[in-house]
């Protein structure tokens, strides 16, 4: 059970998949060791991945003139949680890391949260896409 989530979480071992080695343990007891204090960094996170894209795709909304936001009634870092699909945690021995993955609504290849070295480190985005998101999101507030 994951202190963190509150909830079990489906774990997945990918390379050496037929032997639980001291690595896989010691992976996945990383990940449960993760307490609720780490919560508000991957809503913060997961809300600022939502605005990203929010910002970078047009989904087609519905009706004219209806937003992103609108679209998938996501409005605030509660929202955007709440539509993150927790879906698994993947154990990777030859990276020494655990994958957190997330499947939000506004997302089709998901979101990852990687948790290395008892750290968690976020995937990157593409650089200048996102100084102009960071630029516009200033000129928003």
């Amino acid at each position: 059970m994951s202190k963190l989530f509150n909830t079990k979480v489906k774990t997945y071992a990918i390379y050496d998949t037929k032997n639980i080695s001291e690595k896989h343990v010691t992976l996945l007891n990383d990940f449960l060791s993760l307490d609720i204090s780490y919560l508000k960094t991957i809503k913060e996170k997961l809300w600022e991945h939502c605005e990203f894209c929010f910002y970078m795709v047009d989904y087609g909304a519905e009706f004219e003139g209806q937003t992103n936001y609108e679209f998938f009634n996501i409005y605030t870092l509660e929202d955007a949680y709440a539509n993150a699909n927790l879906g698994s945690v993947v154990v990777d021995t030859e990276e020494n890391i655990c994958e957190i993955q997330f499947y939000p609504e506004w997302e089709d290849h998901g979101f990852t949260i990687e948790l290395v070295n008892g750290e968690l480190v976020f995937e990157g985005y593409d650089e200048d896409s996102y100084k102009a998101f960071v630029a516009d999101r200033g000129n928003m507030n």
